[in-house]
C-alpha cells in the first residue's frame, strides 16, 4: 500500500458521501502517478446484488416493504448508485473497462489480508451487511483469498450492535462507538437476558432471534416491540448521562437511569465480544 485517504479529510464533511475526487487526487500525487497510469479501480460492493437483496427483502415484508423500497430507489437515483462505474470512470478519467466491482466482504478481506505482513492467514470479516452477507471467513494464501463460508442477513452481529445503538439513544452507523464508551461506565448485569438473542452454532456461525429486530425493511428503528418488553423503554436521544460516583448509591433519578443504560451497554458489549470470539476461534480451527 502506497497511500490511503478519505474524502471527508479534504471536504471537512463528516462521512462525505460524494465522489472522492480530492482523495483520489491525493493518493495519485503521493504515488507520483496520473489517471492514465491507473490499471484498475475497484469499487467496494456489487450494486446489482445489493439491490437484489433490497428488492427481495421488500417483497417478502409487505406492506412495510413497499415504502422501504421506494425510499431506497429514490436515494439510489439521487446518489447515482445505479451507474456508479460510469460515474467513477468519468470523474477520474479512466476507461470504464478498468472500473471493477467486488463483493463487499471481499473488499474487507482484501484490505486486511493484502495489506498485512502475512503470507498465510485466516481472515474474518464482520459488519452490518454487504450484499447479502454479514460475516465471512476466508483462507488467505499468497496472492489469493478463498472464501470458506459466510453468514447472511438477517443474522448479523453488526446490525445487532446497531439495533442497540438505536435503543441506547444514539444514531445508527454513527454512534456505535458511543455504545462501546458507555459500556465502560456499566456492569454487564443483563447478559442472561440479552445472550439468548444470539445463538452460537456448533458450525462456527451464529443466528439471531429476529423477532426482536427489523433488519430487512426498517421503517423507523431496527428493533421491535419485543425488545422493549424484554428490556424496558429505550433511552431518549440526547438525554443527560451521568452515572455519578460508582462507589455509592445513585443520588438522583438521572443517575439511576444512566446506570441502567450503562449496564445494558456493558451487557451488549459482553455478548457481542463473546460472539466475536466464537466466530474467530471457530474460523481458526477450520483453517
Amino acid at each position: 500500500m502506497v497511500a490511503a485517504a478519505q474524502e471527508e479529510r479534504f471536504s471537512r464533511i463528516k462521512h462525505d458521501p460524494g465522489m472522492p475526487i480530492r482523495a483520489v487526487g491525493y493518493v495519485l500525487s503521493e504515488a507520483g502517478l496520473s489517471s492514465t497510469d491507473i490499471g484498475a479501480v475497484v469499487l467496494h460492493e456489487s450494486a446489482a446484488q445489493k439491490f437484489d437483496r433490497i428488492v427481495h427483502s421488500s417483497l417478502t415484508n409487505m406492506p412495510a416493504g413497499e415504502a422501504y423500497l421506494e425510499r431506497t430507489v429514490r436515494s439510489w437515483m439521487a446518489h447515482g448508485k445505479f451507474d456508479a462505474r460510469r460515474r467513477v470512470a468519468a470523474a477520474i478519467g479512466v476507461p470504464i473497462e478498468r472500473i471493477h466491482s467486488v463483493e463487499h466482504h471481499a473488499a474487507h478481506a482484501a484490505s486486511a489480508f493484502f495489506a498485512s505482513p502475512f503470507e498465510d492467514a485466516t481472515v474474518v470479516t464482520m459488519d452490518g451487511v454487504g450484499e447479502y452477507e454479514s460475516a465471512t471467513v476466508w483462507a488467505g494464501r499468497g496472492a489469493r483469498l478463498e472464501k470458506l463460508y459466510s453468514i447472511n442477513i438477517p443474522d448479523s452481529l453488526g446490525l445487532f450492535y446497531s439495533a442497540f445503538t438505536a435503543f441506547l439513544g444514539f444514531e445508527v452507523n454513527e454512534g456505535e462507538y458511543k455504545v462501546m464508551g458507555m459500556a465502560g461506565f456499566g456492569t454487564p448485569r443483563h447478559v442472561e437476558r440479552i445472550a439468548p438473542l444470539v445463538r452460537l452454532n456448533e458450525d462456527g456461525t451464529l443466528s439471531l432471534d429476529t423477532s426482536y429486530f427489523d433488519f430487512l425493511t426498517p421503517e423507523d428503528c431496527p428493533y421491535s416491540a419485543r425488545l422493549l418488553d424484554l428490556l424496558g423503554p429505550a433511552r431518549v436521544p440526547d438525554s443527560p448521562f451521568s452515572v455519578g460516583d460508582p462507589g455509592r448509591a445513585p443520588s438522583s433519578e438521572q443517575e439511576t437511569s444512566s446506570r441502567h443504560y450503562a449496564d445494558l451497554a456493558a451487557s451488549v458489549q459482553a455478548v457481542v465480544e463473546h460472539a466475536i470470539f466464537h466466530l474467530v476461534e471457530s474460523a481458526v480451527k477450520k483453517t
